[in-house]
C-alpha cells in the first residue's frame, strides 16, 4: 500500500506541476503578443481546451486498450514536446492559440487520468484530502523552483518536457498499482456516509464547485491582470502561500472524515467575497494576492477531493473523479471574460453587489448538499431496528408471543390457531380439532377471559390489532 500512495502522491504532483506551470510559460510568453487583458481572455481558451480533455477520458479509458495505450503515450510524449517548444517560441499569435489548445486538452486527459486513478488506488483511505493537498503543494513548489532557482529558461522548458513525459508514461503503467477490476460500489459508505439522492447530490457540488469558481475566477484574474501588467511578479515568493494554503487544506479536510470539509470552504469563500470588495474599493493589492494565494489552494484541493470522494458513489466513478477540476477550468471559460469587464470598468458597486450574490446562493447549495449526506453508523442502526421488528412481529412470533403473554394453555393455543387460521364455523372447527362443540365454546371463553375480548370476533380482532413490542 506504501508504494501506491507513494505512486498516487508522483502522478497527482506531476499534473499539477505541468498543469501549472504549462500555463504560467503560456501567459509569460504571451505577454510578448497582447496586452494584459488579452493575456486573461487569451487563457480561457487553453482552460477551456483542458476541459475538453476531461470529458474525453471516460471514453478514452474504455475503448484504448493493450497496444493501442503504447501507441498513444508516443504520440502523447511527441506532442507535449513540441507543445512546449513552440510555446516557448511565441513567434505566432495564431499558432500559440493552436497548439497551447491541443496540449492542453492532452493535460486534460492525462489530468482526468491521473485523479481517476488516484481515486481507485485511495478508495479505502480515510486521508483523500491530504494526499490531495500534499501533490498539489509540491506540484506549486516544482514550480516555484523551476521559475526562481533554475536560471536557465531551456532548462526551465526542458523540465517541463521531462516531467510531462513522465507523468503519461507513469499513467500508462498504473496497472501494476491500481485495480479497476474491483467493485468500486462496495466502496460507497468508505467516508462513513451514504447519501440520500446520488445523482441530486452530483448535481449540488457541481453548482457549489461552479459558484465557487467565479469568485475565485474574479479574484485570479485581479491577480493576472496585475501580473500582465509587470507590476508584480506571481511566480516569486509571494507563490510558496499557494503550496502552503493546499498543504494545510488537505490535513484540514481530513478531519473527523471530511465532516468539516464544506464548512471551512464556505468560511474560505466568505473571505474570499470580502477581499474581493476590499480591492474593489481601493485596498492593498499585496493583501488581495496573499488572499487569493490562500483561498486558491483550499478550493483546488476541495473540488479535487470532493469529486474523488463522491466518485465512489456513482456509476461511473471515471467521469465524476476528474470533474471537479473540469467544472473549474469551464467556469474560469464562461466567467472570466464578465469578470474582466467588470474589474476593468471600474463598477465596484455592481461588482460588490454580484460577489454577493454568489456568495448567498453558494450559502443555499451547500446547506441543501450537506442535507443530502447521513452517517452509515444510523444506517446500521435503523436496519438492526428494522431487522428485530421484522423478528418480534413475524406471525409465528407474534403467536409464541401472544400465548405466552395471555398464558394460554396448550389447547388453548390449538384453538386460537384454528379461529385465526380457519374461517369455517365453530362445529367444523370443533370437528378438526377432534372435540365437542360445547368444549370449543369453553376453550374460547377461557380465552376471551384472559384476554378481556368478546367472543370469537372479538378475540380475532383482538389478536391482529395486538403489538408484542408495546405490550412486551
Amino acid at each position: 500500500m506504501k508504494n501506491k500512495k507513494i505512486y498516487v502522491t508522483a502522478i497527482l504532483t506531476l499534473f499539477n506541476f505541468v498543469f501549472l506551470g504549462t500555463e504560467y510559460l503560456f501567459d509569460n510568453m504571451m505577454m510578448n503578443l497582447v496586452d494584459s487583458d488579452g493575456v486573461v481572455l487569451v487563457q480561457n481558451y487553453i482552460l477551456g481546451a483542458s476541459v475538453l480533455g476531461f470529458v474525453l477520458f471516460p471514453f478514452i479509458n474504455r475503448y484504448l486498450k493493450g497496444y493501442l495505450e503504447y501507441v498513444a503515450g508516443i504520440v502523447a510524449s511527441i506532442i507535449a514536446a513540441v507543445s512546449v517548444a513552440v510555446i516557448s517560441g511565441h513567434s505566432s499569435y495564431e499558432i500559440m492559440i493552436i497548439i497551447g489548445c491541443i496540449f492542453f486538452v492532452l493535460l486534460g486527459i492525462t489530468g482526468s487520468a491521473a485523479i481517476y486513478y488516484s481515486s481507485v488506488i485511495l478508495r479505502e483511505s480515510s486521508q483523500i484530502s491530504s494526499y490531495v493537498g500534499i501533490a498539489y503543494a509540491a506540484g506549486v513548489f516544482l514550480q516555484f523552483i523551476n521559475n526562481n532557482i533554475i536560471k536557465k529558461e531551456i532548462a526551465q522548458k526542458a523540465v517541463i518536457i521531462v516531467l510531462a513525459v513522465s507523468l503519461i508514461w507513469l499513467i500508462i503503467y498504473r496497472k501494476k498499482f491500481a485495480e479497476e477490476k474491483d467493485n468500486v460500489d462496495k466502496y460507497d459508505s468508505a467516508d462513513g456516509y451514504l447519501i440520500k439522492n446520488k445523482m441530486l447530490t452530483g448535481m449540488l457540488l457541481v453548482i457549489m464547485v461552479a459558484l465557487m469558481s467565479c469568485i475565485f475566477v474574479s479574484l485570479d484574474n485581479a491577480v493576472t491582470l496585475v501580473h500582465a501588467q509587470g507590476s508584480v511578479d506571481i511566480g516569486q515568493l509571494p507563490r510558496i502561500l499557494l503550496a502552503l494554503s493546499g498543504l494545510c487544506a488537505g490535513f484540514l479536510f481530513d478531519i473527523h472524515n471530511g465532516r468539516y470539509m464544506s464548512m471551512i470552504m464556505y468560511c474560505i469563500t466568505l473571505i474570499s467575497t470580502l477581499c474581493i470588495v476590499i480591492i474593489n474599493f481601493g485596498g492593498i493589492f499585496i493583501a488581495g494576492l496573499v488572499i487569493f494565494y490562500i483561498s486558491a489552494g483550499f478550493f483546488a484541493v476541495f473540488f479535487t477531493a470532493s469529486f474523488m470522494s463522491l466518485s465512489y458513489k456513482m456509476k461511473n466513478p471515471e467521469f465524476w473523479a476528474g470533474l471537479g477540476r473540469a467544472v473549474n477550468n469551464l467556469c474560469a471559460v464562461i466567467t472570466s471574460a464578465v469578470s474582466v469587464k467588470l474589474l476593468t470598468s471600474g463598477s465596484n458597486m455592481v461588482i460588490t453587489v454580484v460577489s454577493v450574490i454568489l456568495f448567498v446562493l453558494i450559502s443555499i447549495v451547500i446547506f441543501i448538499y450537506l442535507n443530502q449526506y447521513y452517517p452509515q453508523k444510523q444506517v446500521e442502526s435503523d436496519e438492526q431496528t428494522d431487522e428485530i421488528q421484522e423478528e418480534i412481529i413475524s406471525p409465528e412470533k407474534k403467536f409464541e408471543l401472544f400465548c405466552e403473554c395471555y398464558s394460554l394453555t396448550e389447547r388453548e393455543k390449538e384453538v386460537l390457531n384454528a379461529l385465526l387460521s380457519s374461517d369455517k364455523d365453530v362445529q367444523d372447527i370443533a370437528e378438526s380439532l377432534f372435540i365437542s362443540r360445547a368444549a370449543l365454546y369453553r376453550h374460547i371463553s377461557s380465552i376471551n377471559q384472559k384476554t378481556n375480548t368478546n367472543k370469537r370476533v372479538g378475540l380475532i380482532q383482538y389478536y391482529y390489532a395486538w403489538n408484542p413490542v408495546e405490550n412486551g
